[in-house]
């Protein structure tokens, strides 16, 4: 019982930790792109904030997805597709350790 409420635990901290981040993250790194793209002169077409914009969303998804193989790992289901149920190929894993499908339903 003791295991369970140690997950239960580390879950609620991680999560608490996420929504932290995600709040924190999101203010301040819109606000700082914005400033720098003031002092930097990129404000004729915005591409470098956009850049910056895209960077930080790129790494808000990686975060969800290694959150999600954390949650896998601790329910027992990691390397398991979440389509057809069967193991993931391990060559695929390791490749992508955070990957949620196999092979044949990476696509879809």
């Amino acid at each position: 019982m003791a295991r369970a409420g140690t997950r239960h635990t580390s879950r609620t901290e991680r999560d608490e930790l996420v929504d932290e981040y995600d709040e924190v993250y999101a203010e301040t790194t819109r606000e700082d792109m914005v400033v720098h793209a003031i002092q930097t002169g990129d404000r004729q077409d915005g591409t470098e904030l956009r850049t910056e914009i895209r960077r930080a969303e790129k790494l808000h998804r990686r975060l969800d997805e290694l959150a999600s193989a954390v949650d896998r790992s601790e329910d027992g289901v990691y390397g398991v597709c979440e389509v057809c149920g069967e193991a993931i190929e391990d060559d695929r894993v390791a490749a992508h350790p955070a990957t949620a499908r196999c092979r044949a339903h990476a696509a879809r």
